[in-house]
């Protein structure tokens, strides 16, 4: 009786977030929304910003051919929601045509970057999973779904 009472109790420590955490979880997440300052300096050149930062990226950065940049948005980087840790910053989001080491296109890839203080300070790119062909493919999905995921616009 007293190991299923502890096993049952064990297991009452394991529960979901309770609801008062969740909500106060997703009114912290509001605030840095609505947060004025926190965003760092807005980066009206943003996309020199990022072709410099892909030109340390790319084999051939000279090929590199940007379209669809998007319009900076005011987003984040989620680091440990329980610590309540992110990132702020400016995010745009651009498909990135490039030349490979065998020197043909290899097709426009959509990247995701987010920038604070006139710096990428992080980036979702699919071309970091591109040794095994479903984590490319998972990676290109959910940098799709973070770009149209709807953001604050800045004004």
């Amino acid at each position: 009786m007293a190991i299923a009472i502890s096993v049952l109790s064990a297991c009452a420590t394991n529960r979901p977030t309770a609801p008062s955490q969740k909500a106060a979880e997703q009114a912290w997440m509001r605030s840095l929304y609505e947060s004025q300052s926190g965003f760092g300096t807005y980066p009206d050149n943003y996309q020199r910003i990022v072709k410099e930062y892909m030109a340390g990226h790319l084999k051939d950065p000279e090929s590199a051919r940007y379209t669809n940049f998007r319009p900076l948005a005011k987003d984040l980087k989620l680091v440990d929601i329980k610590t309540r840790q992110a990132i702020l910053g400016y995010s745009t989001c651009v498909s990135i045509n490039a030349k490979n080491s065998y020197g043909g296109y290899v097709g426009a890839r959509r990247y995701w970057f987010l920038i604070r203080n006139g710096k990428v300070v992080d980036s979702l790119d699919p071309d970091t999973s591109s040794i095994d062909p479903v984590l490319a493919s998972a990676m290109a999905k959910m940098i799709d779904l973070t770009c149209e995921m709807p953001k604050v616009k800045q004004q």
